[in-house]
């Protein structure tokens, strides 16, 4: 929210108004930023309590591919672990997938959560074991790249990991 709110400072009047508008909502971060492919930029409201932040300019199919590309990840992951968790008897554990988030409790072990990010087009992964992480699509895989930092795919981070974790090798992809 900082660059967008540094950008709205810069802006018109009308700008300066939606400065103060999106302020209110940077604390419990409920603001949603609009992008036009011409570069003009406002804020859309959804109702009187929220505000949304969408930052893509992409067009209506890229929107079409994120959601067909994330979802068929996380339902190959869900069906992976169900099935991993049944057979090798993960003790207290439970895959959830529901709207767009998948919850892997592996008891004792900790639990991940992998969920859409609309807005961004991303998949973002909590772990217990590294961190949080957020994929962008990139030639059929969800990758993470940041500069001073190893590459990661989605599917090969959760595999290792979990492997890890429980001590029987895991394999999701095909």
């Amino acid at each position: 929210f900082s660059s967008v709110i540094s950008f709205l400072r810069m802006q018109s009047s009308v700008h300066r108004q939606v400065f103060g508008v999106l302020s209110r909502f940077v604390g419990n971060k409920a603001g949603i930023f609009t992008k036009h492919n011409h570069g003009v930029s406002r804020l859309s409201s959804c109702t009187s309590s929220c505000v949304k932040m969408y930052t893509s300019n992409k067009a209506p199919e890229d929107l079409q591919t994120f959601h067909r590309q994330a979802d068929e990840t996380l339902e190959q992951v869900t069906e992976a672990l169900e099935n991993y968790v049944d057979e090798h008897e993960v003790e207290g554990s439970d895959i959830e997938h529901t709207q767009g988030v998948l919850t892997i409790k592996l008891g004792t072990l900790g639990s991940y959560v992998i969920n859409k990010q609309t807005p961004n087009k991303q998949i973002w992964l909590s772990s217990p074991v590294s961190g949080p992480f957020r994929y962008d699509l990139k030639e059929g895989a969800w990758v993470y790249e940041r500069a001073g930092e190893a590459r990661r795919e989605l599917i090969s981070q959760l595999e290792t990991e979990i492997s890890d974790l429980v001590g029987v090798e895991l394999k999701i992809s095909n």
